[in-house]
């Protein structure tokens, strides 16, 4: 594989980890402004025991959302420290062709 192609793959790489960690980062962005316009409007206009309930359905319905975007985040990361090595590697094989002697 040449410089140019170990370059181009991580570059994408990258980029797909940026774009994953943008899309967690967004979820929990509206999540959050969800959240708060839920329990406040739901508390302003409904004051009764089911409203307690539904509430607390939401925010644990939110809670699991807020899980599942650290966990994109924490995929992103990874995609990021795998790509780092593989490039690593990539450039050291690379390195070791071109330097290769043959007898």
């Amino acid at each position: 594989m040449t410089k140019a192609k170990i370059e181009m793959h991580f570059q994408e790489i990258k980029q797909l980890s940026d774009q994953v960690r943008n899309l967690a980062e967004e979820i929990k962005k509206k999540v959050q402004e969800k959240l708060m316009g839920t329990v406040t409007g739901t508390k302003q206009i409904w004051n009764s025991e089911c409203a307690d309930l539904l509430i607390g359905k939401e925010v644990r319905f939110c809670g699991q959302l807020l899980e599942e975007a650290d966990e994109l985040l924490r995929i992103a990361v990874q995609m990021e420290e795998q790509a780092e090595k593989m490039y690593r590697m990539e450039m050291i094989n690379q390195l070791l062709a071109e330097t290769r002697i043959y007898l």
